[in-house]
């Protein structure tokens, strides 16, 4: 049959899309020897070379589980239980290890949300990118010239320097890039990105996801992007899948389900973002105003330098003459880059982390600047972190784990400890039946409640949040935000926010202080600051904030 210029022939050779999943279920063995127990029912959709599909809905919706069924990376009692999963036109729904070890790097390359954890910390970081390189066939002699401009290409600095480094001498923008450089290195048609960028200050995330753009213009990748950022979605891609507890609720072009949803999961979703009601906590910030009281933390002219590290290494200084005052009853944001001192700062202020000049006070008492082993105003200020499993000990029972405090600080007597715990428990609305669970076991939003449900044991004035709500979607963000900002009604409590959503800081906070390279270069009242930055990096800040489109009225709900 000859073509004609209405029906162009399709060459035999045309190259099969670089992801597509048909019908996936997904299960999880309890015990050993039972049959798996589903958490993905037919899922379906397809990721074309150069195309961007995006993945996304509430923790426990069953994103990740497709992600990493896609990728062959289910753990040992995850099993694909039906449908079929083509990586670059290979049926690799039920490849063993060995049949994906080809394909891994050549077909696809997989970007996972936090590169500590991915990168062996032993090993310098141009040895790792070689060993990606390692299945390709790549000359030897010429693989450490293609390690630097591979790490040239993803845009690291001083690249032949960085390959010799070892992770943790590198920041966390750079780790994300190294681990992009890695999923690259062999040429893929697909790239799975597993929330990239979620631990990421806004600047950073952009840099990263602009990267990703580029790359996928340049190579034609097809980008499968696993996200609870619903802006991040929005601006990112070409296609969203909406997925809850499992099952596809929302699929098709990004205009058409995040601008105009048909679903009222999806409209929940998108309610619940903080870029799209960046006025729904105002009323109450502007009641709380008036009741703010005297200062309950006051940081004048604090310095911490670290010193160098390694063999040439230099010293870094953190914190240069920061001074901020936080009032009774208020929240203070802290914002800035990684790498800005945030985090110092706020650990400054528990006690955590020693200073070498100014002065800190809480609730009226200074603090030591080299704080003892164990700090004397733990009853006073506590810190609720980002990540609750580095406070909580995965090996204890939500119980143990709650009891803990009380018995350290020796009060009360055992029965009145447990009504204490279930007090507290109700306080952050959290069931009775967690506290038999151990940690693990919890979702990530009932992690950070047992967290803030520790901290609070103590009765403290001030809680110190080190980005409590950045690896949690915009559901149980939500949540959290609702419980903190009505505890703090309650209680009269004072929070220092250390966060790099500048969305939620717009959202709940007073005053802001913002951070870059250790010292301040704005500070003020949140409404000022944000309207009238008077900063180049403020107003770079604020520009790289991802924010959604007006969305259209939902059709059907």
């Amino acid at each position: 049959m000859t073509a004609t210029a209405t029906h162009p022939a399709v060459p035999a050779t045309a190259p099969a899309a670089p992801l597509v999943v048909q019908d996936l279920g997904v299960g999880y063995r309890r015990r050993r020897g039972t049959r798996p127990a589903d958490v993905v029912h037919g899922v379906s959709f397809t990721v074309e070379a150069g195309q961007t599909v995006a993945l996304v809905g509430q923790s426990g919706s069953g994103k990740s589980t497709v992600a990493r069924a896609v990728a062959g990376l289910l753990p040992g009692n995850g099993a694909v239980t039906a449908g079929s999963v083509h990586v670059a036109g290979h049926p690799v729904s039920s490849f063993t290890r060995r049949q994906w070890r080809p394909l891994r790097g050549s077909a696809l390359g997989f970007v996972p949300q936090d590169p500590l954890s991915s990168l062996d910390p032993l090993q310098r970081v141009g040895t790792q990118l070689a060993a990606a390189l390692a299945p390709t066939g790549f000359p030897r002699d010429r693989v450490a010239e293609r390690v630097v401009e591979l790490l040239d290409h993803v845009g690291i600095p001083d690249a032949a320097h960085k390959a010799r480094a070892y992770p943790h001498e590198l920041s966390g923008g750079q780790l994300q890039r190294v681990l992009i450089a890695i999923a690259i290195a062999a040429g893929p048609a697909l790239l799975v990105a597993d929330e990239p960028t979620s631990a990421l200050d806004v600047t950073v995330q952009k840099r990263i996801l602009d990267l990703v753009d580029g790359l996928r213009a340049e190579l034609g990748l097809g980008v499968l992007f696993i996200t609870h950022d619903l802006a991040l979605a929005q601006e990112r891609s070409d296609e969203v899948v909406v997925l809850r507890d499992g099952v596809v609720r929302e699929h098709g072009p990004v205009r058409q389900v995040l601008v105009a949803p048909r679903d009222p999961y999806t409209v929940t979703l998108l309610g619940d973002a903080p870029s799209s009601a960046p006025d729904r906590y105002r009323d109450r910030v502007t009641v709380r105003a008036a009741a703010v009281g005297e200062p309950v933390v006051e940081v004048a002219g604090v310095s911490k330098v670290f010193a160098a590290r390694g063999r040439g290494g230099a010293a870094v200084q953190a914190l240069d003459d920061v001074s901020l005052r936080l009032s009774r009853g208020s929240v203070h944001a802290l914002v800035g880059e990684s790498g800005s001192g945030k985090t110092t700062l706020g650990r400054v202020v528990a006690g955590l982390t020693a200073f070498d000049a100014g002065e800190v006070a809480v609730a009226g008492r200074r603090l030591p600047a080299e704080p003892p082993y164990a700090n004397p105003f733990a009853r006073r200020l506590q810190m609720v972190y980002q990540n609750p499993l580095s406070a909580l000990d995965p090996r204890y029972s939500v119980r143990r784990v709650l009891e803990e405090p009380l018995r350290v600080h020796r009060i009360g007597e055992p029965a009145q400890r447990r009504e204490r715990v279930a007090r507290i428990l109700d306080q952050v609305a959290l069931p009775s039946d967690v506290l038999v669970r151990g940690v693990r076991e919890l979702s990530g939003g009932q992690r950070q409640r047992v967290a803030l449900a520790r901290t609070l044991l103590l009765e403290p004035q001030v809680l110190v949040l080190d980005e409590p709500t950045s690896a949690l979607d915009v559901t149980v963000q939500a949540q959290i935000v609702d419980l903190l900002l009505s505890l703090q009604e309650e209680q009269g409590l004072s929070y220092l926010f250390v966060t790099h959503d500048l969305g939620l800081v717009r959202q709940v906070a007073d005053t802001v202080t913002v951070l870059q390279r250790g010292r301040v270069v704005e500070q003020g009242p949140v409404d000022d600051v944000f309207a009238d930055p008077r900063e180049a990096y403020m107003r770079e800040l604020l520009d790289a904030v991802p924010r959604l489109v007006e969305r259209a009225a939902p059709v059907g709900v």
